[in-house]
């Protein structure tokens, strides 16, 4: 997470603010895959190396984990 995270701090700085997070409490959608794994045989289905169609799959991705978690 430390890319996602340095890139709102800055610009959290930026807005003269603090961040809302604690730094032992960063945690990305790595955290989860690394920990749930494959909730399903959810397939691949987006362009590679597109930014919007890899997050969009990672937020289904996620969705699938959390539903795991909480059932």
């Amino acid at each position: 997470p430390s890319f996602d995270m340095a890139a709102l701090r800055f610009y959290y700085s930026k807005l003269k603010r603090d961040v809302p997070w604690a730094f032992r409490a960063e945690r990305d959608y790595r955290t989860l895959r690394e920990l749930y794994g494959r909730t399903s045989d959810m397939p691949k289905t987006t362009t590679t190396h597109n930014g919007e169609a890899d997050a969009r799959w990672q937020l289904e991705h996620l969705i699938g984990i959390m539903e795991f978690i909480n059932a």
